[in-house]
């Protein structure tokens, strides 16, 4: 069984006033899905680059919900503000955008034999105005509950909101927000959560999980508990990253997790610079028996984004020339972009009778008795992957079994 828990926090504080801006885009309704896609996957793939080149140690993170809450923060925005959003959010169509999140959200909230659930909220400083449209779009959009607070009593802010985290998560992560985050400057707080638990399709037997080596460094190995199945599987060779990817179901078809392996030990460095979905997307891929061995790992990542953000463009926003003039007559600018997230990869799970789809090939001269084997037992990169839409849920990279990024609250 594996689980996830996501959420991204934009917190927001008082500040001077600036002018405004606007910016208008057409709607054509047979272009649904494929802007979002284009949007979010080239929005990923910068902020995972970056990311990992700026942290040591194992990363997981949800670009998904970091898309989706700064596309809603970008109905607030105008002038360089909104110009940066649209920008770095690769928003080609922001009316086509919000149409598919809206259909995304309640689709991947009714997803069968697995739990995926999406929640956003804002939080508003009692008696603090904001402006009609964008807690529409708030409402209708991105289905965000709305409360009321008194940030200027920061400890029970904290309690209510860390409340709603920890519901939203499953009684996960009973903390994430501290009193100090919140001083009588703030305002607004948006805030939104993802929550995966799956069952393997093919389950992985616990009796033959056993230690086996992981090469941590070309140099350095130690033994890590290794699950084990023999099993179908979609496979299929990069041969541009050096590299190889096989795809695991989970019960429900439409969700699966990729792990995708460098050919040598250090050869993470090499895909994750040149990784792209469209040569994902564009692979070959094979449908056979494969004998699959895969580390148990567990990673906690938590970070304030606001440097990586900087990199991508979004510079005015946490500066006080921020234009929020679609949130508020009063001005705003952006103080964080907090992000925690959390992976159990184990054994646990069901065995179904669901398959695959099946795909065709040129086989290689091998003997058909032969089971190709795929080893986990180097650092690699894993993606979860909605596939009717080609939707990374999320993505991240194992260095080290035992290496766990930041677990302390921001």
């Amino acid at each position: 069984m594996t689980f996830f828990m996501i959420y991204s926090v934009l917190h927001i504080i008082f500040i001077i006033m600036m002018g405004s801006s606007s910016a208008t885009f057409s709607n054509n309704k047979e272009n649904i899905g494929k802007y979002l896609s284009a949007s979010y996957n080239n929005f990923t793939k910068d902020l995972y680059k970056e990311l990992t080149s700026t942290n040591v140690g194992n990363i997981i993170n949800s670009p998904l919900i970091i898309h989706m809450i700064l596309s809603h923060l970008s109905h607030g925005a105008e002038s360089t503000t909104l110009d940066e959003l649209t920008k770095s959010l690769y928003h080609y169509n922001k009316s086509l955008i919000e149409e598919e999140y809206r259909s995304l959200i309640i689709k991947l909230n009714e997803l069968s034999m697995v739990k995926l659930y999406i929640a956003n909220a804002m939080y508003i400083q009692d008696g603090f105005e904001i402006l009609t449209e964008f807690l529409t779009v708030g409402k209708d959009v991105y289905q965000s509950e709305i409360s009321k607070v008194d940030f200027k009593n920061n400890v029970e802010a904290s309690q209510k909101i860390n409340a709603w985290v920890n519901e939203k998560t499953n009684n996960k992560i009973p903390y994430f927000v501290s009193s100090d985050n919140f001083n009588e400057n703030t305002k607004l707080i948006l805030i939104n959560a993802i929550y995966f638990n799956g069952t393997w399709l093919n389950i992985f037997n616990i009796r033959d999980t056993k230690d086996r080596i992981f090469h941590v460094l070309k140099n350095q190995t130690k033994l890590v508990p290794t699950m084990y199945s023999k099993s179908k599987y979609t496979y299929g060779d990069m041969p541009t990253l050096q590299a190889k990817f096989i795809e695991i179901p989970y019960k429900n078809p439409d969700v699966a997790m990729i792990i995708i392996l460098p050919n040598q030990i250090d050869g993470l460095l090499n895909l994750q610079t040149n990784f792209s979905f469209e040569m994902l997307a564009n692979t070959t891929r094979f449908y056979n028996d494969i004998e699959l061995y895969l580390p148990k790992f567990k990673i906690e990542f938590t970070m304030d984004l606001k440097n990586a953000l900087n990199k991508l463009g979004l510079i005015t926003m946490f500066k006080p020339n921020a234009n929020f003039n679609r949130i508020s007559n009063i001005p705003l600018m952006v103080d964080k972009v907090l992000h925690k997230a959390i992976i159990d990869i184990n054994e646990e799970g069901t065995e179904a009778a669901a398959t695959t789809g099946v795909f065709l090939r040129l086989r290689r001269c091998t003997y058909p008795e032969e089971t190709e084997k795929f080893i986990v037992d180097r650092p690699f990169m894993f993606i979860i992957e909605y596939k009717p839409n080609n939707i990374p849920l999320f993505i991240g990279n194992v260095q080290d079994i035992e290496v766990t990024s930041q677990r302390d609250e921001l």
